[in-house]
């Protein structure tokens, strides 16, 4: 059975937006409006629990759906088409949320391609400046490190290092030093690649209380140690006649490790 809709917005627990059991909604045509109760302070939550049952609606038609020709029509009415311009016009109003709603369900409402790349760089042009020291940032900045092709690799190093830079939460820029240094430790260029370790360094040392500080810190140990001819680490097995041991016993002799397994 083929899922093609997110579950919910997909960021909602992300973002920490509570998720009570939404009624059973209309889909709304795609005509951008805002009602009154869009207008109201939970005009996000309100419009997210929409969405919610719309998506699930919709999911229910497209798995009961076995004709080929049915699922894909029904691809061309995902929620996301109708959701679209209601989404935008809570970002113009300033929900950066919306915003990032928009990355998500790019693909999902029709935005592909050349204009889903459009689409997003545009996207990321406004999230950046306005909306960097927000809690839920730290998802912009995971979203940036798969869509590097729609920003391009100038505007996506200066978005990370302003990122850095800014007065962003800690997991934003522990999450921005991890994605620049892992991504300039590939470069080709050995200055440029030398730079990617400072920020590494950096995510692990004064973010190392974050998620993405932990992550650093695993990279620089597996970069630097799990390399053909560094020394192995040392580890504890087993035999097969039960003897324990340590890889490091064995220093100075020559070892076979065979690593297999069943399924």
């Amino acid at each position: 059975m083929i899922k093609l809709a997110v579950s919910g917005l997909g960021l909602a627990s992300l973002l920490g937006i509570a998720m009570p059991a939404a009624p059973a909604v209309v889909l709304a045509p795609a005509t951008v409006f805002m009602d009154s109760t869009l207008q109201e302070a939970g005009a996000w939550q309100t419009l997210v629990q929409a969405y919610d049952a719309a998506v699930e609606q919709w999911q229910a038609k497209y798995d009961e759906a076995g004709d080929l020709k049915v699922r894909r029509a029904l691809r061309q009415e995902h929620p996301a088409i109708a959701y679209w311009g209601r989404v935008g016009a809570l970002a113009d109003a300033g929900e950066g949320r919306a915003l990032v709603w928009q990355l998500e369900n790019a693909g999902l409402a029709g935005h592909t391609g050349a204009e889903g790349r459009r689409v997003k760089a545009e996207v990321y042009g406004r999230l950046f400046p306005e909306h960097v020291a927000a809690e839920w940032f730290e998802a912009v900045v995971a979203h940036l490190a798969s869509d590097r092709r729609a920003v391009g690799d100038e505007l996506f190093e200066r978005y990370l290092r302003s990122t850095i830079d800014s007065d962003a939460l800690p997991e934003a820029k522990a999450r921005a030093l991890v994605t620049l240094g892992s991504w300039l430790l590939e470069s080709d260029d050995a200055a440029t690649a030398e730079g990617g370790w400072p920020l590494l360094e950096r995510a692990a040392s004064e973010f190392g209380a974050t998620e993405a500080g932990a992550e650093a810190g695993d990279l620089i140990y597996v970069r630097r140690n799990l390399i053909v001819g560094a020394i192995a680490p040392d580890f504890e097995g087993t035999t097969i006649d039960g003897t324990t041991f340590h890889l490091a016993d064995h220093r100075g002799k020559v070892v076979v490790l065979d690593f297999f397994g069943f399924w």
